[in-house]
Protein backbone atom coordinates (compact mmCIF):
# COMPACT_ATOMS: atom_id res chain seq x y z
CA UNK A 1 0.00 0.00 0.00
CA UNK A 2 2.82 2.32 0.67
CA UNK A 3 4.60 1.79 -2.31
CA UNK A 4 1.51 2.09 -4.35
CA UNK A 5 0.90 5.41 -2.15
CA UNK A 6 4.17 6.95 -3.19
CA UNK A 7 3.72 6.15 -7.21
CA UNK A 8 0.60 7.99 -6.92
CA UNK A 9 1.98 10.75 -5.32
CA UNK A 10 5.23 11.04 -7.36
CA UNK A 11 2.89 10.96 -10.79
CA UNK A 12 0.96 13.84 -9.12
CA UNK A 13 3.63 16.27 -8.21
CA UNK A 14 3.32 14.92 -4.14
CA UNK A 15 6.73 15.29 -2.23
CA UNK A 16 5.01 14.67 1.29
CA UNK A 17 2.80 12.53 3.01
CA UNK A 18 0.78 13.73 6.21
CA UNK A 19 0.90 9.81 7.07
CA UNK A 20 0.89 7.47 8.19
CA UNK A 21 -1.12 8.10 11.63
CA UNK A 22 0.55 6.55 14.34
CA UNK A 23 -1.81 7.29 17.25
CA UNK A 24 -2.96 4.31 19.15
CA UNK A 25 -6.84 4.44 19.21
CA UNK A 26 -6.90 3.19 23.15
CA UNK A 27 -10.04 5.45 23.83
CA UNK A 28 -12.91 3.70 21.70
CA UNK A 29 -14.93 7.28 22.03
CA UNK A 30 -12.18 8.93 19.97
CA UNK A 31 -14.03 11.52 18.03
CA UNK A 32 -11.17 12.43 15.78
CA UNK A 33 -8.86 9.66 15.18
CA UNK A 34 -10.83 5.99 15.65
CA UNK A 35 -10.70 4.36 12.53
CA UNK A 36 -7.71 6.15 11.40
CA UNK A 37 -5.50 4.65 13.88
CA UNK A 38 -4.62 0.91 12.97
CA UNK A 39 -5.53 -0.51 16.18
CA UNK A 40 -5.48 -0.66 19.93
CA UNK A 41 -1.96 -2.46 20.20
CA UNK A 42 0.89 -0.86 20.09
CA UNK A 43 2.80 -3.39 18.23
CA UNK A 44 -0.08 -3.47 15.70
CA UNK A 45 -0.08 -0.02 14.93
CA UNK A 46 3.83 0.09 14.52
CA UNK A 47 4.25 -2.74 12.53
CA UNK A 48 1.90 -1.55 10.06
CA UNK A 49 3.03 2.53 9.97
CA UNK A 50 6.76 1.26 9.59
CA UNK A 51 5.49 -0.38 6.59
CA UNK A 52 3.54 2.32 5.36
CA UNK A 53 6.59 4.67 6.18
CA UNK A 54 8.87 2.44 4.72
CA UNK A 55 6.78 1.67 1.36
CA UNK A 56 6.64 5.60 1.08
CA UNK A 57 10.50 6.79 1.94
CA UNK A 58 11.58 3.75 -0.15
CA UNK A 59 9.86 5.02 -3.25
CA UNK A 60 11.45 8.54 -2.72
CA UNK A 61 8.05 10.05 -0.80
CA UNK A 62 8.93 11.46 2.39
CA UNK A 63 6.43 10.20 5.68
CA UNK A 64 5.11 11.86 8.32
CA UNK A 65 4.10 10.19 11.48
CA UNK A 66 1.96 11.78 13.49
CA UNK A 67 -0.02 13.06 16.09
CA UNK A 68 2.76 13.52 18.19
CA UNK A 69 3.17 12.56 21.66
CA UNK A 70 0.04 10.81 20.55
CA UNK A 71 -3.63 11.66 20.40
CA UNK A 72 -5.41 7.94 20.65
CA UNK A 73 -6.36 8.32 23.98
CA UNK A 74 -8.39 11.43 24.29
CA UNK A 75 -12.31 11.85 24.05
CA UNK A 76 -12.09 15.69 22.46
CA UNK A 77 -10.89 17.17 18.74
CA UNK A 78 -8.50 18.95 18.73
CA UNK A 79 -9.81 20.53 15.77
CA UNK A 80 -12.78 22.45 18.17
CA UNK A 81 -11.05 21.97 21.60
CA UNK A 82 -7.87 21.28 23.51
CA UNK A 83 -7.91 17.59 24.86
CA UNK A 84 -6.04 16.70 27.77
CA UNK A 85 -3.50 13.40 28.10
CA UNK A 86 -3.62 12.01 31.90
CA UNK A 87 -1.19 9.73 31.77
CA UNK A 88 1.76 9.92 33.45
CA UNK A 89 5.57 9.56 31.56
CA UNK A 90 5.68 5.85 32.32
CA UNK A 91 2.64 5.22 30.46
CA UNK A 92 3.36 7.58 27.73
CA UNK A 93 6.34 5.85 26.88
CA UNK A 94 5.06 1.92 26.80
CA UNK A 95 2.13 3.40 24.95
CA UNK A 96 1.58 6.58 22.78
CA UNK A 97 5.30 7.05 22.50
CA UNK A 98 6.41 3.44 21.69
CA UNK A 99 5.23 3.66 17.58
CA UNK A 100 6.54 7.11 17.25
CA UNK A 101 10.43 5.78 19.11
CA UNK A 102 10.83 3.05 16.78
CA UNK A 103 9.73 4.77 13.50
CA UNK A 104 12.69 7.35 14.87
CA UNK A 105 14.74 4.35 14.97
CA UNK A 106 13.87 3.33 11.30
CA UNK A 107 14.67 6.90 9.80
CA UNK A 108 10.99 8.15 9.41
CA UNK A 109 11.36 11.52 7.53
CA UNK A 110 8.96 14.17 9.28
CA UNK A 111 6.65 14.21 12.68
CA UNK A 112 4.07 15.90 12.87
CA UNK A 113 3.15 17.49 16.59
CA UNK A 114 -0.67 17.39 18.03
CA UNK A 115 -2.80 20.11 19.50
CA UNK A 116 -2.35 18.05 23.09
CA UNK A 117 -2.33 19.14 26.95
CA UNK A 118 -0.07 16.82 28.58
CA UNK A 119 0.80 17.59 31.92
CA UNK A 120 3.25 15.27 32.19
CA UNK A 121 5.39 16.59 29.41
CA UNK A 122 4.64 20.47 30.26
CA UNK A 123 2.11 21.37 32.69
CA UNK A 124 2.65 25.23 32.76
CA UNK A 125 -0.14 27.34 32.15
CA UNK A 126 -1.24 29.38 29.32
CA UNK A 127 -4.30 31.07 30.33
CA UNK A 128 -6.09 30.14 33.99
CA UNK A 129 -6.09 26.43 34.39
CA UNK A 130 -5.39 26.04 30.71
CA UNK A 131 -2.06 23.45 30.06
CA UNK A 132 0.71 24.66 27.39
CA UNK A 133 -0.81 23.13 24.31
CA UNK A 134 2.50 20.44 22.90
CA UNK A 135 2.37 22.39 19.57
CA UNK A 136 3.94 25.40 21.68
CA UNK A 137 6.08 23.51 23.96
CA UNK A 138 9.73 23.52 24.05
CA UNK A 139 9.95 20.60 26.52
CA UNK A 140 7.80 18.49 24.00
CA UNK A 141 8.99 19.38 20.90
CA UNK A 142 12.72 19.74 21.63
CA UNK A 143 13.10 18.16 24.82
CA UNK A 144 11.40 15.47 24.24
CA UNK A 145 11.23 14.78 20.45
CA UNK A 146 14.63 16.05 19.66
CA UNK A 147 16.84 16.07 22.34
CA UNK A 148 15.16 12.60 24.61
CA UNK A 149 14.02 10.45 21.37
CA UNK A 150 17.28 11.62 19.53
CA UNK A 151 14.77 13.13 16.57
CA UNK A 152 16.47 15.07 13.81
CA UNK A 153 14.06 14.88 10.83
CA UNK A 154 11.08 17.97 10.02
CA UNK A 155 9.00 18.42 12.47
CA UNK A 156 5.49 20.00 11.71
CA UNK A 157 2.72 21.30 13.70
CA UNK A 158 -0.79 20.21 12.95
CA UNK A 159 -2.80 22.78 11.77
CA UNK A 160 -2.23 26.40 13.14
CA UNK A 161 -6.09 27.71 12.07
CA UNK A 162 -7.00 24.54 14.82
CA UNK A 163 -8.83 25.33 17.64
CA UNK A 164 -6.80 23.38 20.42
CA UNK A 165 -4.36 26.23 19.43
CA UNK A 166 -5.71 29.16 17.68
CA UNK A 167 -8.48 29.64 20.91
CA UNK A 168 -5.63 30.80 22.46
CA UNK A 169 -3.54 33.02 20.55
CA UNK A 170 -4.09 35.01 17.64
CA UNK A 171 -2.45 34.07 14.26
CA UNK A 172 1.17 35.25 13.80
CA UNK A 173 1.79 34.91 17.56
CA UNK A 174 0.68 31.46 17.58
CA UNK A 175 3.10 31.04 14.78
CA UNK A 176 6.50 32.32 16.78
CA UNK A 177 5.55 30.31 19.49
CA UNK A 178 5.21 27.10 17.47
CA UNK A 179 9.07 27.89 16.31
CA UNK A 180 10.46 28.44 19.60
CA UNK A 181 8.90 25.24 20.65
CA UNK A 182 11.00 23.75 17.63
CA UNK A 183 8.78 22.75 14.71
CA UNK A 184 10.57 23.33 11.43
CA UNK A 185 7.26 23.73 9.64
CA UNK A 186 4.51 25.92 10.73
CA UNK A 187 1.38 24.24 8.94
CA UNK A 188 -1.72 26.19 7.98
CA UNK A 189 -0.73 29.61 9.11
CA UNK A 190 -4.05 32.20 9.13
CA UNK A 191 -2.10 34.99 8.47
CA UNK A 192 1.72 34.26 6.98
CA UNK A 193 2.34 38.46 6.32
CA UNK A 194 1.89 38.72 10.43
CA UNK A 195 3.71 35.56 11.15
CA UNK A 196 6.71 36.68 9.20
CA UNK A 197 6.46 39.96 11.07
CA UNK A 198 6.36 38.63 14.55
CA UNK A 199 9.09 35.98 13.73
CA UNK A 200 10.99 39.09 12.82
CA UNK A 201 10.31 40.78 16.03
CA UNK A 202 11.34 37.32 18.07
CA UNK A 203 14.89 37.68 16.24
CA UNK A 204 15.41 41.14 16.85
CA UNK A 205 14.36 40.55 21.16
CA UNK A 206 16.81 37.40 20.58
CA UNK A 207 14.02 34.76 21.78
CA UNK A 208 15.65 33.13 18.57
CA UNK A 209 18.65 33.98 17.00
CA UNK A 210 19.01 34.07 12.95
CA UNK A 211 21.17 30.69 13.16
CA UNK A 212 18.36 29.18 14.36
CA UNK A 213 16.28 29.94 11.61
CA UNK A 214 18.75 29.25 9.02
CA UNK A 215 18.88 25.65 10.50
CA UNK A 216 15.26 25.18 10.04
CA UNK A 217 15.65 26.39 6.52
CA UNK A 218 19.06 23.89 6.00
CA UNK A 219 16.65 21.41 7.31
CA UNK A 220 13.94 22.07 4.62
CA UNK A 221 16.31 22.52 1.75
CA UNK A 222 17.97 19.45 2.56
CA UNK A 223 14.11 17.78 2.45
CA UNK A 224 13.86 19.15 -0.78
CA UNK A 225 17.51 17.90 -2.40
CA UNK A 226 16.28 14.58 -1.02
CA UNK A 227 12.89 14.38 -3.32
CA UNK A 228 14.70 15.83 -5.86
CA UNK A 229 13.16 19.66 -5.78
CA UNK A 230 16.23 21.05 -6.90
CA UNK A 231 16.22 19.41 -10.49
CA UNK A 232 12.77 20.29 -10.48
CA UNK A 233 10.46 18.80 -13.10
CA UNK A 234 6.85 20.03 -13.87
CA UNK A 235 4.03 17.27 -13.67
CA UNK A 236 3.08 15.57 -17.42
CA UNK A 237 -0.99 15.82 -17.15
CA UNK A 238 -0.70 13.88 -20.37
CA UNK A 239 -2.08 10.33 -19.44
CA UNK A 240 -2.43 11.42 -15.64
CA UNK A 241 -5.55 8.98 -15.30
CA UNK A 242 -3.88 6.25 -17.00
CA UNK A 243 -1.52 6.18 -15.24
CA UNK A 244 -3.03 6.73 -11.79
CA UNK A 245 -5.95 3.99 -12.46
CA UNK A 246 -3.34 1.10 -13.59
CA UNK A 247 -4.57 -3.13 -12.93
CA UNK A 248 -2.03 -3.15 -10.03
CA UNK A 249 -3.72 -0.52 -7.96
CA UNK A 250 -7.02 -2.26 -8.11
CA UNK A 251 -5.17 -5.62 -7.10
CA UNK A 252 -3.41 -3.61 -4.40
CA UNK A 253 -7.17 -2.67 -3.34
CA UNK A 254 -8.27 -5.48 -3.81
CA UNK A 255 -6.53 -7.68 -1.33
CA UNK A 256 -6.86 -4.93 1.67
CA UNK A 257 -10.59 -5.22 1.50
CA UNK A 258 -9.90 -8.88 1.57
CA UNK A 259 -7.91 -8.86 4.29
CA UNK A 260 -10.03 -6.46 6.39
CA UNK A 261 -12.85 -8.82 6.41
CA UNK A 262 -13.26 -10.35 9.82
CA UNK A 263 -15.94 -12.44 11.34
CA UNK A 264 -16.70 -11.00 14.70
CA UNK A 265 -18.69 -13.60 15.76
CA UNK A 266 -20.39 -16.89 14.54
CA UNK A 267 -21.44 -18.75 18.51
CA UNK A 268 -23.49 -21.27 15.93
CA UNK A 269 -20.81 -21.81 13.66
CA UNK A 270 -23.15 -20.97 10.66
CA UNK A 271 -20.14 -19.16 8.32
CA UNK A 272 -19.27 -20.56 5.97
CA UNK A 273 -23.39 -21.19 4.89
CA UNK A 274 -24.00 -24.70 3.90
CA UNK A 275 -26.69 -26.61 1.66
CA UNK A 276 -27.41 -23.32 0.12
CA UNK A 277 -30.41 -25.12 -1.91
CA UNK A 278 -32.26 -26.22 1.47
CA UNK A 279 -32.44 -23.35 2.56
CA UNK A 280 -34.97 -19.94 2.52
CA UNK A 281 -32.48 -16.64 2.01
CA UNK A 282 -33.40 -12.89 1.85
CA UNK A 283 -31.08 -9.98 2.32
CA UNK A 284 -31.89 -6.72 3.40
CA UNK A 285 -29.26 -3.90 2.43
CA UNK A 286 -30.11 -0.70 5.60
CA UNK A 287 -28.86 2.10 3.90
CA UNK A 288 -29.33 1.35 0.06
CA UNK A 289 -31.74 2.23 -2.91
CA UNK A 290 -30.54 0.02 -5.44
CA UNK A 291 -29.46 -3.69 -5.68
CA UNK A 292 -25.93 -3.90 -4.28
CA UNK A 293 -22.80 -5.58 -5.67
CA UNK A 294 -22.69 -7.94 -2.85
CA UNK A 295 -26.30 -8.66 -3.47
CA UNK A 296 -25.70 -9.42 -7.09
CA UNK A 297 -22.54 -11.60 -5.78
CA UNK A 298 -24.92 -13.65 -3.28
CA UNK A 299 -27.39 -14.73 -5.70
CA UNK A 300 -25.45 -16.63 -8.34
CA UNK A 301 -25.37 -18.82 -5.20
CA UNK A 302 -28.68 -19.65 -4.02
CA UNK A 303 -32.14 -17.97 -4.77
CA UNK A 304 -32.11 -15.35 -2.29
CA UNK A 305 -34.74 -12.41 -2.10
CA UNK A 306 -33.33 -8.98 -1.61
CA UNK A 307 -34.54 -6.39 -0.43
CA UNK A 308 -33.90 -2.89 0.23
CA UNK A 309 -34.27 -0.08 3.26
CA UNK A 310 -33.23 3.19 3.07
CA UNK A 311 -31.55 5.09 6.34
CA UNK A 312 -34.65 7.33 6.75
CA UNK A 313 -37.39 5.42 5.73
CA UNK A 314 -39.89 5.18 8.47
CA UNK A 315 -40.55 2.46 11.22
CA UNK A 316 -44.04 1.72 9.42
CA UNK A 317 -41.83 0.90 6.01
CA UNK A 318 -39.40 -0.89 8.50
CA UNK A 319 -42.33 -2.76 10.51
CA UNK A 320 -43.73 -3.71 6.63
CA UNK A 321 -40.51 -5.01 5.72
CA UNK A 322 -40.26 -7.40 8.49
CA UNK A 323 -43.79 -8.55 7.60
CA UNK A 324 -42.27 -9.45 4.49
CA UNK A 325 -39.94 -11.32 5.50
CA UNK A 326 -41.57 -13.70 7.69
CA UNK A 327 -41.13 -17.34 6.88
CA UNK A 328 -37.51 -17.00 5.70
CA UNK A 329 -35.31 -19.44 7.27
CA UNK A 330 -31.77 -16.53 7.19
CA UNK A 331 -31.50 -12.94 6.75
CA UNK A 332 -28.66 -11.49 5.80
CA UNK A 333 -28.74 -7.70 6.76
CA UNK A 334 -26.18 -5.37 5.42
CA UNK A 335 -25.08 -1.86 7.00
CA UNK A 336 -24.42 0.66 3.91
CA UNK A 337 -23.79 4.83 4.31
CA UNK A 338 -22.48 4.84 7.19
CA UNK A 339 -20.49 7.63 9.16
CA UNK A 340 -17.45 7.49 10.55
CA UNK A 341 -17.97 8.81 13.82
CA UNK A 342 -19.57 8.28 17.03
CA UNK A 343 -22.11 10.93 16.86
CA UNK A 344 -25.90 9.33 15.80
CA UNK A 345 -24.86 5.80 16.03
CA UNK A 346 -22.23 6.32 13.20
CA UNK A 347 -24.71 6.24 10.78
CA UNK A 348 -27.14 3.59 12.05
CA UNK A 349 -30.52 4.81 13.18
CA UNK A 350 -32.66 3.44 15.84
CA UNK A 351 -35.20 2.02 13.68
CA UNK A 352 -32.66 0.17 12.06
CA UNK A 353 -31.11 -1.26 14.72
CA UNK A 354 -34.74 -2.34 16.02
CA UNK A 355 -35.48 -4.13 12.91
CA UNK A 356 -32.55 -5.54 13.27
CA UNK A 357 -33.12 -7.28 17.02
CA UNK A 358 -36.66 -7.71 15.96
CA UNK A 359 -35.67 -9.88 13.07
CA UNK A 360 -33.64 -11.73 15.22
CA UNK A 361 -36.53 -12.77 17.46
CA UNK A 362 -37.85 -14.34 14.00
CA UNK A 363 -34.89 -15.70 12.29
CA UNK A 364 -31.57 -16.13 11.76
CA UNK A 365 -29.83 -12.87 10.92
CA UNK A 366 -26.40 -12.33 9.96
CA UNK A 367 -25.25 -8.60 9.47
CA UNK A 368 -22.87 -7.33 7.94
CA UNK A 369 -21.30 -4.07 8.87
CA UNK A 370 -19.85 -1.82 5.99
CA UNK A 371 -18.08 1.09 8.28
CA UNK A 372 -16.54 2.23 11.41
CA UNK A 373 -15.86 -1.55 13.89
CA UNK A 374 -16.61 0.58 16.70
CA UNK A 375 -20.40 0.65 15.14
CA UNK A 376 -20.21 -3.45 16.83
CA UNK A 377 -20.81 -1.96 20.07
CA UNK A 378 -24.31 -1.08 19.21
CA UNK A 379 -24.80 -4.60 18.70
CA UNK A 380 -23.75 -6.39 22.11
CA UNK A 381 -26.88 -6.18 23.42
CA UNK A 382 -28.03 -9.28 20.84
CA UNK A 383 -28.52 -12.60 22.23
CA UNK A 384 -25.71 -14.98 21.64
CA UNK A 385 -27.49 -16.26 18.22
CA UNK A 386 -26.32 -13.01 16.49
CA UNK A 387 -24.27 -13.16 13.64
CA UNK A 388 -21.63 -10.21 12.87
CA UNK A 389 -19.60 -9.72 10.51
CA UNK A 390 -17.48 -6.38 9.55
CA UNK A 391 -16.75 -5.42 6.69
CA UNK A 392 -14.46 -2.26 5.34
CA UNK A 393 -16.49 0.56 4.12
CA UNK A 394 -14.22 0.35 0.46
CA UNK A 395 -15.92 -3.36 -0.08
CA UNK A 396 -19.10 -2.35 -1.44
CA UNK A 397 -17.54 -0.65 -4.24
CA UNK A 398 -15.62 -4.35 -5.61
CA UNK A 399 -17.13 -7.44 -6.98
CA UNK A 400 -16.68 -10.41 -4.12
CA UNK A 401 -14.60 -13.29 -4.84
CA UNK A 402 -17.34 -16.18 -4.94
CA UNK A 403 -17.98 -18.02 -1.60
CA UNK A 404 -14.94 -17.48 1.12
CA UNK A 405 -14.72 -13.34 0.29
CA UNK A 406 -18.36 -12.83 0.25
CA UNK A 407 -19.30 -15.77 3.55
CA UNK A 408 -16.47 -16.92 5.28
Amino acid sequence: MGREIARQCQRIGIHINFAPVADINSNANNPVIGDRSFGEDRYNVTEKAIAYMQGMEQNGILACAKHFPGHGDTDKDSHHTLPVIKHDLNHLRSIELYPFQQMIQRGVSAVMVAHLAVPAIDASKIKGDVIMPTTLSKKNVTNLLKTEMAFDGLVFTDALNMKGVSDYFEPGVVDVKALLAGNDVLLFSENVGKAIDEIKKAIARGDITQNDIDQRVRKILRAKQRVGLDRYQPVKIEGLLQDLQQPKTELVQQQLWENALTLVRDDYRQIPFKQLENKQFASVAIGATTLTPLQDMMGKYAPIAHHTLKAADSPATFSHKLDELKGYSHVIVSLHQMTRKAANNYGISETALNFIRTLQQQTNVTVLVFGNPYSLKLLTAAPPCWRVLKITDFLSRQQLKPYSAAFS
